[in-house]
């Protein structure tokens, strides 16, 4: 009777380690899952049809709700469980922190070039009002720092000056034109 109780512990331990190995081999499983998602999802980003990052959020979103689906559906004991709604937390928080910076720095850049090429078109066309408004934009919106702006509005409007000059000097060679052919 001692025998069969040792060999039914025994069972039960050779059970317990059973489990213990197939919930291990699910975490990896999972964790290389989160990895590709995350993988997935930055070549997803870097494809320059998603370029806008108002949509990165939603996306990234969606993704880790269809993984969160899938994992909820894996049979784990307890213990595999939790240690997956940790990790999966984890994972969650610490790309979704990052997504979120990735988001501010692309929205600056994004901003940034805008801003330049309306500053380049004030220079080429001479308008000193579209020059102060889009360093004045740039400074408001962090873009620019205010004496990098002041040293670059200095130079665009230095630019923006040469262009009305540039084009003042046309109009009188071409009215001196005009009024020689009319004599």
């Amino acid at each position: 009777a001692e025998a069969i109780g040792q060999a039914g512990q025994m069972l039960v331990g050779l059970m317990d380690k059973y489990n213990q190995v197939v919930d291990t081999r699910n975490l990896v499983e999972a964790e290389t899952t989160m990895r590709k998602t995350t993988q997935d999802f930055n070549q997803w980003r870097l494809d320059p049809a998603n370029a806008d990052e108002s949509k990165w959020l939603p996306e990234w979103e969606k993704r880790q709700s269809e993984l969160q689906r899938t994992f909820d559906g894996l049979k784990l004991s307890e213990r595999a469980r939790l240690g997956l709604s940790r990790s999966f937390g984890k994972w969650s928080d610490n790309y979704t922190i990052s997504l979120q910076g990735d988001v501010f720095k692309q929205g600056v850049k994004r901003t940034g070039e805008a801003l330049q090429l309306r500053i380049e078109q004030g220079e080429g066309s001479g308008d000193d009002g579209q020059i102060e408004s889009s360093y004045g934009a740039a400074v408001k919106t962090g873009v620019m720092l205010p004496e990098e702006a002041e040293l670059a509005k200095f130079h665009s409007l230095k630019r923006a000056k040469e262009t009305r000059l540039g084009k003042a000097a046309v109009e009188l060679d071409t009215l001196k034109k005009d009024a020689a052919s009319t004599w």
